[in-house]
């Protein structure tokens, strides 16, 4: 009883040594990373050693990359098999001279390998010291499942193989999107922008100087001219919704537009209520204006003197036109009279 217990318990053992677990690994390549090693080596044993070398290579116009699985078999004596059919073992025997080792008595085909493309791939055999490689296309931001069962086997007599063991790789392959060169320069500017606006307060006092939509404009044109550059960059791409890069651009779209502006009734900053401009020539209209600085022109002509009263006169004048009362009419055209007011002030004032 115990010698029976004894064998039954070495068999067990040795249909596990024989059937390697799983491995689920998850590959992800990009820029930065885009080589990765991954190494089957069934019951640490030094003559059973392949190296999987999964490498990032060229993108195509369409997206796709060009991603190699590069299989290099480091065992002095075992071959490596990747089976494209799952192959019985009458086929298997009669086909290939190939047979299952005593531990695979319950095992009547071997698994087949997939790669995710369709159809059948190649049978591939790699002998000792040698490589093979497998190439795929994988498309931008998307994920491959590779599921290659991996089998061992030595030498048999009559020039057969025998497969001694064999352990799976499920490899999920994937390659990230590259971000666009200009986006990290752009959400530097975007966030260096929002906290320049967060350490300000815009007053809405209505004596406050310059008024609220003036303490805003640079930062309103700031925002406009990175949206200006996102746009340029979306236009010029054409990426699909499902991109990566036009995702991160329209969050920095979302960042800008939810942008605001802290604004109070009154910063207490009385040196900037400043009394709205209320002069002596506010409730003069242009034409008057131009008629006063014409008789102080044709004083100066005749050769009569201006004094100091009389320059300042003159500039009160003008400042009333550009900048005081009549400021939004003179920008209009000053009723007709804006480029005769200009011509005199400035034929008066210069030496």
């Amino acid at each position: 009883m115990k010698k029976s217990t004894f064998i039954l318990v070495c068999l067990c053992l040795a249909a596990l040594s024989s059937f390697a677990q799983n491995e689920d690994r998850i590959v992800r390549l990009s820029e930065n990373h885009y080589c990765d090693t991954i190494t089957s080596r069934p019951d640490n044993d030094d003559d059973m050693f392949l190296n999987i070398i999964i490498t990032k290579n060229e993108t195509y116009l369409n997206g796709d990359t060009k991603v190699t699985l590069e299989l290099e078999n480091f065992s002095d004596s075992r071959h490596v098999h990747l089976f494209g059919r799952a192959y019985d073992k009458t086929e298997l025997k009669k086909d290939y001279r190939i047979i299952f080792d005593k531990n695979f008595r319950n095992q009547n085909r071997v698994e087949k390998y997939e790669i995710g493309e369709g159809g059948h791939p190649q049978d591939i055999e790699i002998e000792p010291e040698e490589a093979k490689t497998i190439t795929l296309r994988i498309k931008e931001g998307d994920e491959r499942i590779c599921t290659l069962p991996i089998y061992f086997s030595k030498k048999f007599k009559c020039k057969r193989r025998k497969i001694l063991v064999y352990e799976t790789k499920i490899l999920r392959i994937s390659v990230e999107e590259p971000i666009d060169e200009n986006y990290n320069k752009l959400n530097q500017k975007c966030d260096s922008l929002i906290d320049a606006i967060d350490d300000v307060v815009f007053c809405k006092h209505k004596s406050h100087r310059p008024p609220l939509e003036k303490q805003k404009e640079p930062y309103v044109n700031a925002i406009h001219k990175i949206q200006s550059e996102i746009n340029t960059i979306l236009d010029k791409n054409h990426w699909p919704k499902t991109n990566k890069n036009y995702k991160l651009y329209h969050e920095l779209i979302t960042k800008l537009d939810g942008i605001t502006f802290y604004e109070v009734d009154d910063c207490g900053n009385k040196a900037l209520h400043n009394k709205p401009h209320n002069c002596k020539y506010c409730s003069k209209s242009f034409k008057e204006i131009c008629t006063i600085l014409q008789n102080y022109y044709q004083k100066k002509d005749l050769g009569e003197s201006l004094t100091a009263n009389d320059k300042a006169e003159i500039k009160m004048m003008y400042d009333c036109c550009k900048l005081g009362g009549h400021a939004k009419k003179w920008n209009a055209g000053g009723d007709g009279y804006k480029k005769q007011i200009e011509n005199y002030y400035k034929a008066i004032m210069n030496p």
